[in-house]
């Protein structure tokens, strides 16, 4: 399994997510008052990632103990395939 972490200003980030290079976008904000501040408003850096990946349909994971638990079950696979909610509902049909 190869999981490499990158580190993009949010301009390349949205490219990244817009042109399906990010399988999963991990996106903690830090506790930070400034990072707090951008959280909550449309205009913030982090929102606007998190954001196109929703729109691009990249899975997102924004909670420190729920990445953990992510990372703790990949490290258990030598492979897996994520898939969206309409395309399970694909999948499911007979």
């Amino acid at each position: 399994m190869n999981v490499e972490h990158v580190r993009l200003n949010n301009t390349e980030a949205v490219d990244a997510l817009k042109d399906k290079k990010v399988d999963t976008l991990f996106s903690i904000p830090s506790k930070r008052m400034e990072d707090k501040s951008s959280e909550s408003v449309p205009s913030g850096e982090h929102f606007a990632i998190r954001r196109a990946a929703v729109d691009y349909s990249t899975p997102v994971q924004t909670e420190l103990e729920v990445v953990k638990m992510y990372v703790r079950a990949l490290a258990k696979v030598k492979s897996f395939n994520t898939h969206s909610y309409g395309e399970l509902l694909k999948l499911a049909q007979p």
